[in-house]
């Protein structure tokens, strides 16, 4: 662990106060803690009065060792707004460089996509109107941005037209649809990443580690189904996991990566795998 606890980080001018109220950092580290005991250790990162993000090494969770870092973002703070990132084809790009790119100040990846081959988006990816992917995808769920970066939803495909939105993600599979946890089938171990809404506007992002047996063991779609519904969301969904699984936080450290990603077989900070999607948080013009 980089053994900090990171409170306040200022990554531009501070804003103060909005007085909206939302799931805060501590109520999120209690749920967790009144489920799953305390973590072996903690760190937290915040934008002041914004977005923040807390890890937690996690000892006994479902009898495994676990790495994860949980992200919140009030939908309803009008300081910031969500992006659609994404690729048509090769070249991909990770995380960090998409973030960089929109000087955009977190970001997580997306959707699937086919890695060995032209890595087009697998799915829905729709950005500013256009459709980028090669193939559909007719389960999972989509994510919708409208054309000024607010929060559309989490929606089954088919449910709710994507196409009244300018921006959409989809992946596979959905987690929860009005507070019921689905059942789920695979019951592999892998590094995820997930995204869920709380009824009071806050979107949960969680990155969970893996491929680390004595560090960070991965979680099945149960656990993390099982996970939103103690934080109280009412909608979640899968993304990309494995090697794409990344959660990008500007200032949390010198690669401004405040997860462990996998893909180069290491637990450190440098192991990105470039994606052809990825959800960014952008200070709002």
């Amino acid at each position: 662990m980089r053994g900090k606890l990171w409170i306040g980080v200022l990554l531009f001018l501070l804003f103060g106060s909005v007085g909206l109220d939302a799931l805060t950092p501590e109520e999120l580290r209690n749920a967790l803690i009144s489920r799953y005991g305390r973590p072996a250790a903690t760190e937290f990162v915040e934008v002041a009065g914004g977005p923040s993000a807390t890890h937690l090494l996690m000892e006994d969770f479902h009898g495994k060792k676990q790495s994860l870092s949980l992200l919140l973002l009030n939908t309803k703070d009008l300081r910031w707004r969500l992006r659609v990132s994404g690729f048509a084809r090769k070249p991909l790009a990770t995380v960090a460089e998409q973030c960089r790119r929109h000087n955009a100040l977190i970001g997580v990846n997306g959707g699937y996509f086919f890695i060995s081959e032209d890595g087009a988006p697998l799915g829905t990816l729709r950005i500013d109107g256009v459709h980028l992917e090669r193939s559909k995808m007719p389960n999972g769920a989509l994510f919708l941005v409208d054309a000024e970066g607010r929060f559309g939803g989490i929606v089954p495909p088919g449910k709710d037209d994507p196409k009244r939105y300018a921006n959409a993600i989809q992946c596979a599979p959905a987690l929860m649809f009005g507070g019921k946890i689905l059942p789920q089938h695979d019951p592999s171990r892998h590094p995820r990443t997930a995204v869920g809404i709380h009824p009071d506007g806050t979107l949960i992002f969680l990155v969970a580690d893996g491929r680390h047996l004595n560090r960070a063991a991965g979680l099945t779609y149960a656990e993390m189904g099982e996970l939103f519904a103690e934080l109280g969301c009412r909608d979640a969904m899968n993304l990309d996991g494995g090697g794409s699984s990344t959660l990008y936080f500007k200032g949390c450290n010198p690669q401004d990566i405040f997860n462990y990603p996998c893909d180069n077989k290491k637990f450190d900070h440098q192991g990105l795998r470039r994606v052809a999607s990825a959800l960014l948080i952008e200070a709002a013009r």
